[in-house]
């Protein structure tokens, strides 16, 4: 599955949820409505602060690369390499991919991009890829995060944009 797909499901989930959640009476402000229309929904949705932000929202190629000015703010290519390798060998042999519990999750890790914390996975080694760490922030409208492995991975083979750090460790976006 590439994550395209991924965010195609979830945007025909949104649409799902729209279409049902304006046909059901509810209750506002303690007392029960009517239903509204689609048109009253998209309405009252265009006048929240957050919709102008999605609007507006910038390229994956620029929303990718403020990610990755921020964390180079916060962390260098280093430490996250140095931490990953550590991980990938305390989960050598691994066949399948692993979710790395947030409580093993480094303080630095978690806070390289707040307030939202990311799901950390550890992938094992393929036909067409070394093992690596994907440390992952996301919605409905892509992920983003960090690739990082051993000094030779690559991340060639996956369907992501992806933008080089150093040798070993990149930053990616899934709208590519």
């Amino acid at each position: 599955m590439k994550a395209t797909d991924l965010c195609c499901g979830v945007a025909l989930c949104g649409a799902i949820f729209l279409a049902s959640c304006c046909s059901q009476p509810r209750k506002m402000d303690g007392k029960k409505t009517e239903a509204i229309s689609v048109q009253e929904h998209s309405e009252w949705l265009k006048s929240l602060p957050s919709y102008k932000d999605l609007k507006e929202m910038p390229d994956y190629r620029v929303s990718t690369q403020k990610f990755f000015d921020r964390v180079k703010g916060r962390t260098t290519y280093l430490e996250l390499q140095t931490w990953a390798t550590n991980l990938l060998a305390k989960h050598a042999g691994t066949t399948e991919t692993q979710i790395v519990a947030s409580n093993e999750v480094p303080h630095f890790v978690q806070k390289l991009d707040p307030p939202l914390r990311p799901l950390v996975r550890v992938f094992p080694k393929t036909e067409s890829t070394e093992t690596f760490v994907m440390v992952d922030w996301g919605s409905g409208w892509g992920h983003w995060g960090i690739l990082a492995g051993g000094e030779t991975f690559s991340p060639t083979e996956l369907d992501l944009y992806v933008i080089k750090w150093e040798r070993g460790v990149y930053v990616f976006h899934t709208n590519k």
